[in-house]
């Protein structure tokens, strides 16, 4: 059967908090951390997460551009067929034409071995996909990190950016769909 975990419920354990190029990563648990000094903030909005990357003058422009925001769950990949994370990531109204687009990832670090990385830049309210293949890391113990840093030109400003959806998915029918394409084997047919 499919399912998922949907990573936006109060029920999924988390942490959140920012990494300042030059002074490192500082956060809380749970899913909402705002910090005045730099202007970094992440919480819950319907069903995902407002993040803005650092921004203030307290964090010099130089650094801005290596600093983010972040969101991370510790769990277990289903070890299920066409297992993934799947979001969508947009800016949220009053940013479209003010903002260059935030960078938004997403990052599987298992306990041990390569992290897996996707990203999208979001700079417009229309929805676009993050999507990350977890299948190597089925079964395994990881901690995903949603992160958002400045867009193209580094430029934090109007980053408003929306985690929409977040979720792990899995589906015992991606299997099925892959047999159902390949080709029968040939009869044979007696002269």
């Amino acid at each position: 059967p499919s399912g998922e975990i949907r990573l936006w419920e109060p029920s999924v354990p988390c942490r959140s908090g920012h990494a300042l190029a030059r002074a490192g990563r500082a956060g809380a648990e749970g899913p909402a951390f705002t910090d005045n000094e730099s202007g970094a903030a992440v919480y819950p909005e319907g069903r995902g997460f407002f993040i803005h990357p650092p921004w203030k003058e307290a964090v010099p422009a130089a650094e801005r551009v290596r600093s983010s925001t972040w969101v991370e769950f510790d769990l277990t990949v289903p070890d299920q067929e066409g297992v993934a994370f799947r979001a969508a990531v947009a800016v949220r109204a009053g940013a479209e034409g003010k903002t260059d687009g935030i960078a938004i990832s997403a990052e599987a670090r298992p306990e041990t071995g390569e992290p897996l990385r996707a990203a999208a830049t979001a700079a417009t309210g229309t929805p676009e996909p993050l999507d990350l293949d977890l299948s190597p890391l089925r079964g395994r113990r990881i901690t995903l990190v949603l992160a958002a840093g400045p867009g193209p030109k580094g430029d934090p400003t109007f980053d408003w950016g929306r985690i929409l959806e977040p979720r792990i998915v899995t589906s015992q029918r991606a299997r099925r769909r892959i047999e159902a394409a390949l080709p029968r084997p040939p009869v044979l047919v007696a002269a």
